[in-house]
Parts: structure tokens; sequence; C-alpha cells
């Protein structure tokens, strides 16, 4: 009997080509939105992107990317909620991190206006009943 292959749900999310996973990143080469891949998800469900920086000095955290409704892992036909807003750590910040995470929708979701500054990852998860899948982290140093 064959074996099916189990849908892992792995991604891949790339700036500039190279893997950004728990990597250190010039600003400059963040200016544009990541390559985000999802891979052997299920193509009868669907999924959210979201990037956000615990660091900003906007209590909890600030929102740079939000895409909901994804089906079966192609982003580009997901609902862009929030266009890509490039790290920007203040000079004298130090490094920011940033979390890609990838969640499963239990349905299609209607997010409508949320706002960058102040976003908190947790209550927009519980809002949504999000099931985290994945959630990798990338650095950036400030300026250019």
């Amino acid at each position: 009997m064959p074996t099916r292959k189990k849908r892992g749900g792995a991604y891949s999310v790339k700036y500039a080509g190279r893997e950004a996973a728990n990597n250190l990143r010039r600003r400059a080469n963040t200016l544009r939105a990541p390559d985000v891949r999802l891979n052997e998800m299920d193509p009868q469900k669907l999924y959210t992107i979201v990037i956000w920086d615990p660091d900003a000095p906007h209590s909890p955290s600030f929102l740079h990317w939000l895409v909901t409704n994804i089906p079966g892992g192609d982003v580009a036909k997901g609902n862009t909620i929030q266009a890509y807003y490039p790290p920007s750590p203040p000079a004298g910040s130090g490094e920011h991190r940033y979390y890609v995470g990838l969640y499963e929708q239990s349905g299609r979701i209607s997010v409508g206006k949320i706002a960058q500054t102040g976003f908190n990852i947790d209550s927009f998860v519980s809002r949504f009943g999000l099931l985290k899948k994945g959630v990798k982290m990338v650095k950036v140093e400030p300026g250019y």
C-alpha cells in the first residue's frame, strides 16, 4: 500500500534570494516583500501570513505585512490587508526582530482595516481562531 505524503506545512522566507530565518539582514536587503513559499499545504485550506516587529517603540508591536485567505499556499492569491512595509529600525535602537508567522484558518475571514501601531499578534490570532503552523524570525540592522 502506498504511503500518503504528510502535509507538514513547511514554509520558507527569503529576502534578496537568501533564507531569512534566524539570520541578520541589512535593511537595504529587506526593502521588498520577502519571497514566502508555502510548501506541502493542504489545498483545501486557507492560510494567513503576518510580519510584525515586537521591538518597535509602539507597544506591543508594529504590523509590517498581513495577507489572509491564502488558498492552499498560493500567497499571490491571498487578500492583502496590510501592504508590505519594510523593516525600519530607528537609528540607535539596535537590531530589531521581525517575526514571520504562518497560520491556518478554519475558514474564510474578514479582517477589515487594522492598525499597524500597537498590533497585538496574540489578540489577532485569538480573534480569528487561527492555528499557528510556524513562526520564523529575522533580525534587521538599523540604517541602510
